[in-house]
């Protein structure tokens, strides 16, 4: 099948290292839910776990109510004019979301995190 705009046929080129190539340089992994078997197996040697038990001061808010896509931000150049009016309203109500939540908040800190 080729694309009718410039004759392309659509590929995915997949390519992935048999060994890594960072096996010797040394790594500290901070990750309370990491699994030391797959840790072993992507770094390419056997992990060596430290348990520190300490208390998790972290307050954490999802805003789930629908997806937060890069495409939800960010149209594409060639986006129409209410693709873009909505990037810009999704934009707006997501900067209100956080200000609210980082006034809720605002004795702490607020680390926003997406895609």
């Amino acid at each position: 099948m080729t694309d009718p705009v410039d004759g392309q046929v659509p590929t995915v080129r997949m390519s992935w290292r048999s060994q890594p190539n960072w096996c010797e340089a040394p790594m500290l992994l901070l990750d309370a839910s990491a699994s030391p078997k797959i840790m072993g197996k992507v770094f390419g040697r056997e992990a060596e776990v430290h348990n520190v038990s300490a208390p998790a001061h972290v307050r954490t808010v999802a805003m789930i109510e629908r997806p937060y896509s890069n495409r939800a931000f960010m149209p594409p150049a060639d986006a129409a004019d209410a693709e873009v009016e909505l990037a810009e309203k999704t934009t707006r109500s997501t900067q209100a979301l956080i200000d609210k939540v980082s006034s809720v908040y605002a004795n702490s800190r607020v680390l926003v995190g997406s895609t």
